[in-house]
């Protein structure tokens, strides 16, 4: 759209799986792979099992706070990890 921008960071994945971490504007977490968001059941590696949601949601939330507060994330965006 006219007048608006966006801003990408691309990094070497470390693994063969496409995992990824969306953070509404709500601060609600979802995890994601290369073909979309993945069903509260989906096992993707053993995410879940390893209790990795758990851990990586708050930190995920902070990280988009800090962004948002650095302005280098609008308040209303979702970020994507």
């Amino acid at each position: 759209m006219a007048g608006e921008s966006s801003s990408y960071i691309v990094t070497e994945k470390l693994h063969g799986a496409n995992f990824s971490l969306v953070i509404s504007a709500e601060e609600q977490v979802a995890f994601a792979s290369s073909s979309g968001i993945l069903a509260e059941n989906d096992p993707f590696f053993g995410f879940r099992s390893q209790s990795l949601d758990a851990s990586l949601a708050p930190k995920a939330r902070a990280l988009r706070a800090g962004l948002v507060e650095a302005g280098a994330a609008a308040a209303d965006a979702s970020v994507i990890i």
